[in-house]
């Protein structure tokens, strides 16, 4: 929470500086365009996360979604945002991309920690239009665009923000919404990389992002996940009252329905029965019939074969020290 509230202060300081240097001439006349596109995107930014629902995910969630690949066939018309405003923030451990680029250094940092990530969700074709009016081709003809900011303070850049946009077509096929566009290749250290002019990430590391995105919209938003709304303690909004500080917002953390879903009969087995109770990890399940189709769903860790009082646990053999991702089941009613 802290950084949430962090950005939001230096970026309303930083945004009346901005505007205070351009009315008393104090911006020299060549970098006066530049620094008024920066004030307005830091503005846009600062406006979204204050109008944002704050949804506290465990890191290590986010990292699975990081390297866990799309569902190919999944119906994008049907994906949601549980907010218009949405503001996520890793708990736990930090989410860690590598091979940033920074086009003001020229500098690749192998490193840099995610602090949080906001989402504005527009939806329908007049909304869109309104919205993105004075930008020209990307969204034409979108029924839905998800603006993905993520906050990556750099050493160089501590309010450091990547924008990663993508939109859904009325077909559902998904693209990626660049306002930038332009590719280019940069050589650093003798190792050569393909960026996004003025965006920074490297292009691998871009898809990712864009992957862990829809991932975690379709988690918020799966019928076995329950966003429980928390709050600071009286005691803590006080002391930051006497310290002239704002309030601290409210947040969501992640439940699961406690009734849980009778996953042997949701997605009942062909094979042979079993004779002991056994884990299985959390995973998507795409649905093709029934209320649910067109919906991938996030079941989360449970148990099978849960008339046998026998338990064997399962052991995972970690590659590479990590343990992989388990390939996206298929639901097929």
């Amino acid at each position: 929470m802290g950084y949430f509230s962090d950005f939001i202060e230096e970026g309303d300081r930083l945004i009346k500086e901005g505007i205070r240097g351009l009315e008393e001439n104090e911006i020299p006349p060549h970098l006066r365009v530049d620094v008024a596109s920066e004030l307005s995107v830091l503005n846009y930014q600062v406006q979204a996360l204050k109008k944002s629902r704050i949804v506290k995910i465990p890191g290590e969630q986010l990292t699975l979604f990081v390297d866990l690949p799309l569902i190919t066939d999944q119906d994008y018309t049907k994906l949601r945002s549980p907010f218009q405003y949405l503001y996520i923030e890793p708990v736990n451990q930090p989410v860690i991309f590598k091979d940033y680029f920074d086009p003001q250094s020229n500098k690749v940092f192998r490193d840099v920690h995610m602090k949080g990530v906001s989402v504005v969700a527009t939806y329908g074709y007049e909304k869109i239009e309104a919205a993105f009016k004075s930008i020209s081709s990307p969204h034409k003809g979108l029924i839905q665009i998800y603006e993905v900011s993520m906050i990556v303070p750099l050493p160089t850049h501590p309010m450091n923000t990547y924008i990663a946009s993508f939109g859904v077509t009325p077909d559902g096929e998904l693209v990626r919404v660049d306002f930038s566009g332009e590719e280019i290749d940069v050589t650093v250290d003798g190792k050569s990389y393909v960026v996004q002019r003025g965006r920074g990430w490297v292009k691998e590391v871009s898809e990712k992002v864009v992957n862990m995105m829809i991932h975690t919209l379709n988690y918020l938003t799966s019928p076995t996940v329950i966003l429980e709304e928390k709050s600071a303690s009286p005691e803590l909004q006080k002391a930051r009252q006497k310290r002239g500080k704002e309030p601290l917002p409210g947040w969501y953390e992640i439940e699961y329905t406690k009734s849980r879903i009778k996953y042997e009969v949701l997605k009942p087995g062909t094979g042979s029965q079993h004779s002991f109770r056994y884990d299985v990890r959390g995973h998507f399940m795409n649905f093709k019939k029934g209320r649910l189709a067109g919906r991938v769903i996030w079941c989360p860790p449970h148990q099978r074969g849960l008339k046998n009082a026998l338990y064997k646990p399962k052991v995972y053999r970690a590659e590479e020290d990590r343990e992989l991702p388990d390939p996206t089941e298929i639901y097929k009613g």
